[in-house]
């Protein structure tokens, strides 16, 4: 069998004891980390992030699919401390979404001057639900609106 040597005179290595104190994450912009808040019946799939135009920074927001619906957590990026929402729970009436893509478009209702509406396609067993959120308060969450694809041939 043949050998492999390594070479290792260019390594370095540094030893810490276990008395050491690990520092403190921190982000690129010298802040500690923001930690999301927990879902509360358990993520069932990969969230989605976005930045909104909400606020004056702009927030982020999350949507994660849940047993059952939705869960929308978000933290208020004006605030220096990044202080995330209570998800608020989006009720899909027992179904469980699979997956979710979320954009912020310009809708909103006539005359409205502020962010527009979020907009989520879902995928519930093999169908697509359209799902849409308010921009202005109290921010109601509508849906679930099943769309009908048809493929190319002109089935359904």
């Amino acid at each position: 069998m043949p050998s492999i040597r390594i070479d290792t005179s260019h390594l370095t290595f540094q030893q810490f004891a276990i008395s050491d104190p690990p520092a403190p994450p921190r982000t690129a912009a010298g802040s500690p980390p923001c930690h999301l808040p927990d879902i509360p019946s358990g993520a069932t799939g990969n969230p989605v992030l976005i930045q909104s135009s909400f606020g004056t920074r702009g927030n982020f927001e999350v949507l994660a699919p849940t047993r059952g619906g939705m869960a929308h957590p978000f933290p208020n990026n004006d605030d220096p401390a990044l202080p995330w929402s209570v998800p608020v729970a989006i009720d899909v009436k027992g179904d469980t979404i699979e997956a979710i893509s979320m954009i912020q478009g310009n809708f909103g209702p006539p005359g409205h001057e502020g962010p527009g509406n979020f907009e989520v396609i879902a995928r519930i067993g093999n169908r697509l639900a359209h799902f849409s959120r308010d921009s202005e308060p109290p921010f109601t969450w509508h849906g679930s609106n099943f769309l009908t694809v048809v493929d190319a041939l002109g089935g359904q």
